[in-house]
């Protein structure tokens, strides 16, 4: 991935995100929810930059706000520790495993 910081794709990536994640329920943000989203927003791969946005390649779940909130300020702190400026400094996210079938819920296989 590459990160940007253009706020305007930013917010772009996050309201095609959010989009899917009101589909998925749409009064989430009124139960204290956020809308997590992979490849992040913050970066030139996010959801608004998939071809097909009604079969994006991208996932969208609403999330707790304080874990999500959370997580995005660990993610922010490690792209300045890595040093990881801007287009030109590419990264990548291993995930290994999967969740156990007792965690996997609706966002897990979507979309």
């Amino acid at each position: 991935m590459n990160r940007t910081t253009i706020k305007w794709l930013n917010d772009r990536n996050r309201d095609a995100a959010k989009a899917e994640c009101r589909k998925i329920d749409p009064t989430y943000s009124a139960k204290g929810r956020d809308c997590d989203e992979f490849p992040f927003a913050a970066t030139w791969q996010g959801a608004s930059a998939q071809p097909n946005p009604d079969r994006g390649r991208f996932s969208a779940c609403p999330v707790n706000s304080d874990q999500n909130q959370a997580a995005g300020r660990e993610f922010q702190t490690w792209y300045g520790v890595d040093r990881i400026l801007d287009v030109f400094d590419p990264f990548y996210v291993r995930i290994d495993g999967t969740p156990p079938p007792d965690k996997q819920t609706g966002c897990f296989t979507y979309p």
